[in-house]
């Protein structure tokens, strides 16, 4: 089996490949997702429409936030008293890093 294809890395130049029919079949059904998965696209403020006016904006809240989010401690997140014990082995878990549920960088 032979097809055509635009090889961008060699100056778009277009070629052809001779694959087998099996080949052929496998590497097509790399692209296809499994029953049930869906192929996830960006929307929002990734969208294509919106992305270029909106990512400055994103990159001075990063920023902005970036001092809040060193401001928590541990323990005013998950207080000492609270205990966790690892589901397959039951031994003590000791906390070594929180992540806020909500941070107030605006």
């Amino acid at each position: 089996m032979a097809f055509r294809y635009n090889d961008t890395q060699d100056h778009d130049r277009w070629k052809v490949m001779r694959l087998k029919v099996e080949e052929f079949i496998r590497r097509f059904l790399l692209h296809v997702l499994p029953k049930g998965l869906v192929r996830i696209r960006h929307y929002g403020f990734l969208a294509n429409a919106c992305r270029s006016k909106q990512l400055p904006r994103i990159r001075q809240a990063i920023a902005a936030a970036a001092g809040v989010a060193e401001a928590y401690t541990i323990t005013q997140i998950v207080p000492e008293a609270w205990s966790f014990t690892c589901p397959s082995c039951h031994r003590p878990m000791r906390i070594v890093a929180a992540i806020p549920t909500r941070w107030e960088g605006g």
